[in-house]
């Protein structure tokens, strides 16, 4: 398909994105999709930040995130583009109620929708399975009590948590905004992946949507060669996957190259 003009970009697929209020990164959804498809944003609440660095406060606010209203709000602003497939774009909040409670976010924007639709932590166990990942290394910026609940995720589907690594001078805890995560260098994340690799992992996985990774995976997988998975890389993925889509996107890494 040639994209040329109104008419070739009008036959590209039309994908509903979900993400918070506060996400910066939607550069990397049309760096990701376009030409084939184009995302249709509509956001949610954004996480008080407050909150989300806050210990003792992080996993309650995150987990009344995942129960809010807000899914069917923001699905509600979509309905008119009509799209094909939808996707829910955010980690925490899509692993930290378990299994059952990633699968309860995608039946409530379907039932808005009408569309395949898929979550970021499902997304991410399903392009583990797609490149025979079965064991990763973390790089995290989430406080340790919301580290602590993504084994509980992964591991019953099959891909084990083997250890979470910080992404130095880069936590929640410190108070950086949304804003600041987004401007984290691919040097840095870079680095924190080479750190937390090792003989027992399969992959690493940099799990947060407020981080900027679509430069940092090829160099990654380059330094470790191995396949690098990260949030917004494997969501957008898989439901690129949802809308019919198969092309290889630039800097998609090994997974984009999975059918």
């Amino acid at each position: 398909m040639v994209f040329e003009g109104a008419a070739g970009w009008a036959a590209a697929a039309r994908i509903a994105l979900l993400v918070p209020g506060d996400c910066q990164v939607d550069d990397e959804f049309w760096r990701l999709l376009a030409p084939h498809g184009v995302p249709f944003v509509s956001r949610t609440t954004g996480a008080d930040q407050a909150l989300m660095g806050t210990t003792g406060m992080a996993l309650a606010h995150t987990t009344a995130l995942a129960a809010s209203s807000d899914f069917e709000v923001a699905a509600d602003r979509l309905r008119d583009v009509v799209p094909v497939a939808a996707a829910y774009v955010d980690t925490s909040i899509s692993f930290v109620r378990g299994p059952s409670g990633a699968a309860d976010i995608t039946e409530r924007i379907e039932r808005f929708l009408h569309v395949p639709t898929v979550v970021t932590s499902t997304a991410v166990v399903d392009a583990a399975r797609a490149l025979g990942v079965r064991s990763v290394g973390v790089v995290s910026v989430y406080l340790d009590e919301i580290n602590a609940t993504m084994p509980a995720f992964f591991d019953p589907q099959g891909v084990r948590i083997v250890r979470i690594g910080p992404l130095t001078g880069h936590v929640m805890s410190s108070g950086e905004s949304s804003t600041e995560m987004a401007q984290i260098s691919p040097d840095d994340l870079v680095a924190a992946g080479r750190d937390v690799d090792g003989p027992d992992v399969d992959a690493i996985f940099i799990p947060c949507t407020a981080v900027r990774t679509l430069d940092a995976i090829e160099p990654l997988e380059a330094a470790i060669g191995k396949p690098v998975i990260t949030a917004i890389q494997a969501t957008l993925w898989r439901v690129a996957r949802l809308a019919g889509l198969t092309h290889d996107a630039p800097g998609g890494g090994r997974l984009f190259e999975t059918a």
